[in-house]
């Protein structure tokens, strides 16, 4: 059964329903339950861009649209109003999200980033720091959303969770770093970020960028900006691209939107970038990262040489005698992380 005819059935069962003839409705619904279960096993098998296949939030907006307007035949006053909103939300949600802005802000003495439109999302970032091995080798096994910088060479881990309250954030990103974190691999660790390094990091100017989708590699190494990638088994899911502008603009995360038919290696776009950026180079914090994976499980006592307060800042001497200035909120991600 199509699409319009399961409209149609649909229609006909909330009519049905709202003329007070539950039982024909009710065969209606059992209909159209049991054609989306023999669609459901089907439902794999079917490319990522087939829009002939319908939803499930499809389904369940235009149900919410029909029964506004079944409420407004019925003489009903905020009910219409109410079905109407809530099949709109339904059906174009996605859209709506991608109108607005993804702009964020700094949480005070923590590594969060909050949305200023939806309060319930909050993100964070950690920098991948170059290890004593091969940075690229490290980098393409990594899962998860990656931001890089095509100019510098720097690449951030990018986190982002669904909570209520800021303590159930800080718990649920902290987690979804440490699935991103590969164990046995030394070519790079995560060094999360205090929000406030966060913000300031995000607050550029974004300009979308077209991606050719058959030489991905070739066309993400003319990017002269920022390219967020979605990693999943060494491949690039998704992807979005962005030109940057020199200016403040409000801090925002950037979006990544661009499903991919022919997924490529993650390896094929770090040797592609490689031809015109640097990748970087190990420093005291990959020394300091270094040493508290490599003592995981001792006490913290005999995993630092020092630590000292420094006005708002600590003073951390590693065990092997470089010293990094962090803030409070980043030492204790980075000790809740590698413990």
């Amino acid at each position: 059964m199509g699409w319009k005819a399961k409209s149609l059935t649909l229609l006909l069962g909330l009519l049905l329903l709202a003329s007070g003839l539950w039982p024909l409705s009710l065969i209606c619904f059992l209909w159209l339950w049991f054609s989306f279960r023999s669609r459901s096993a089907k439902a794999s098998t079917r490319p990522a861009g087939d829009s002939s296949f319908v939803s499930l939030r499809g389904i369940i907006g235009s149900a919410l649209l029909l029964l506004s307007l079944v409420a407004f035949l019925s003489g009903g006053t905020f009910s219409p109003i109410l079905f109407f909103a809530a099949g709109c939300i339904s059906l174009w949600s996605n859209q709506l999200v991608k109108l607005l802005p993804n702009r964020v802000s700094r949480v005070r003495d923590s590594i969060l980033l909050r949305s200023k439109f939806n309060p319930f999302t909050w993100y964070a970032l950690a920098e991948v720091k170059a290890g004593p091995e091969e940075f690229t080798r490290a980098v393409s096994a990594i899962e998860g959303r990656l931001v890089l910088f095509t100019e510098t060479g720097r690449v951030l881990a990018l986190v982002k969770c669904l909570a209520l309250n800021r303590g159930d954030a800080e718990t649920m990103v902290l987690e979804k770093f440490r699935s991103v974190t590969l164990p046995g691999l030394s070519g790079a660790h995560l060094l999360p970020l205090d929000g406030a390094e966060a913000e300031s990091t995000m607050r550029m100017r974004l300009i979308p960028a077209k991606l050719s989708g058959a030489q991905f590699a070739e066309s993400a190494s003319r990017i002269r900006g920022v390219l967020t990638v979605e990693c999943g088994g060494g491949f690039v899911l998704r992807a979005s691209a962005y030109g940057t502008r020199p200016g403040g603009g409000h801090p925002q995360v950037p979006i990544c939107s661009g499903t991919l038919t022919s997924p490529p290696l993650v390896w094929e776009l770090l040797e592609a970038l490689e031809k015109r950026t640097r990748w970087p180079e190990p420093d005291g914090f990959s020394t300091l990262l270094d040493s508290l994976v490599a003592t995981k499980g001792v006490p913290l006592a005999e995993r630092l040489r020092s630590l000292e307060s420094s006005e708002d800042r600590l003073l951390i001497r590693s065990l092997s005698g470089e010293e990094v200035r962090t803030s409070r909120p980043q030492m204790r991600a980075i000790i809740s992380l590698y413990t």
